[in-house]
């Protein structure tokens, strides 16, 4: 086994960061890992696996790294997203016959600016078949796609979804222009212009506003006046139990550009079903489940007036056998181990 460092530019214990760690928990092997302060460090120090140095300064780290280089220590360097992808670059000029490995898990990473043309010593990783097309596209670069792991914390359990008045729906991630706010802003408008509703329609929005966006403080303000749509913002909310049991039916994603959609795995890990756009790393994620049907085509015409109806007739579609299957598809297509030995192989080979 060569001797990979590893580095996670962020000490956040967000999307990027909990796969690491598990990637880290599931591995048989030893790693440097280099992480600023913060949740993510404390974890890791805390598992007690690996050998752990905490970062203030990205160029003292990177010239420790280089050193270590250069008297045979380390074989490569692995980020955990693309944010540094400057640093492993330089270092592929320096070190000719290291190896290197990007993970790219950001839209604004699949650009030439962040990445750069292709070295024969960098490998690059995707979360998701879309990242992969839009390295291509942006950059010639190929990547290797592997989805990322994710852990089950809960028993399988189905949670039918009520046949009742009211349609409460979970909306999870930033209240924001590159969360897919202008498509829920039309959403809702077009649900407010219907003079009569089947059902209620409740949004419970579960992230932080972005108060620097125009249209997210615009929406704010707007949803305050809806008559058929009741809006709920709940802020940040880093307790998933309140999320995903605190009253919600489903899970509602409208990113057209979302990279993977890991807010997905977590609903069908707690028993919800999930509506969303069949594009991007969300459509992904929905085939691999088995949920292709639940989706709606972004580029319809009517695809606001399909979306009411999926929501409102899910109690009859959501059935105790499909999310059987989709448990079943959630615990093969994203398991830590097959990931783990994907990783890992990429690190071996030569």
């Amino acid at each position: 086994m060569k001797n990979i460092y590893v580095i996670s530019p962020s000490g956040k214990f967000y999307g990027s960061e909990q796969v690491l760690f598990d990637f880290l928990k599931t591995t048989e092997q030893r790693y440097h890992v280099f992480a600023p302060q913060g949740m993510f460090y404390d974890k890791l120090i805390e598992q007690g696996k690996h050998h752990i140095h905490q970062f203030s300064s990205v160029n003292k780290m990177y010239l420790r790294i280089m050193l270590d280089m250069l008297v045979g220590r380390c074989d490569g360097v692995y980020i955990n997203e693309g944010g540094h992808s400057r640093y492993i670059r330089l270092l592929s000029q320096l070190f000719p016959h290291k190896r290197f490995f990007i993970h790219v898990r950001l839209l604004e990473d699949c650009v030439m600016n962040r990445l750069g043309t292709k070295r024969p010593n960098i490998e690059y990783i995707s979360v998701s078949q879309y990242i992969t097309d839009e390295v291509k596209k942006n950059t010639g670069i190929d990547c290797h796609t592997i989805h990322d792991l994710y852990v089950p914390t809960q028993k399988m359990t189905y949670r039918p979804v009520p046949d009742s008045d009211v349609i409460r729906a979970g909306i999870v991630g930033r209240v924001t222009d590159t969360k897919g706010l202008a498509d829920v802003v039309s959403f809702c408008r077009y649900v407010e212009t219907l003079s009569e509703l089947p059902k209620k329609l409740e949004l419970h929005f579960y992230g932080a506003i972005n108060e620097q966006s125009e249209l997210a403080t615009s929406f704010l303000n707007e949803s305050a006046s809806y008559k058929n749509v009741k809006c709920v913002f709940h802020g940040f909310v880093n307790d998933k139990e309140l999320i995903y049991r605190g009253g919600v039916n489903y899970l509602l994603h409208l990113n057209k550009i979302e990279p993977l959609g890991r807010i997905f795995l977590e609903a069908i890990d707690y028993g919800l079903p999930l509506l969303g756009f069949a594009s991007g790393g969300i459509g992904e994620i929905a085939n691999c489940l088995g949920l292709r049907d639940l989706m709606i085509n972004c580029n319809d015409s009517e695809w606001k007036h399909k979306l009411l109806h999926n929501c409102v007739t899910l109690p009859n579609n959501w059935s105790a056998e499909l999310y059987s299957l989709c448990y079943q598809n959630l615990v093969q297509y994203f398991s830590p181990r097959t990931y783990t030995n994907s990783i890992e192989q990429i690190f071996n080979n030569e």
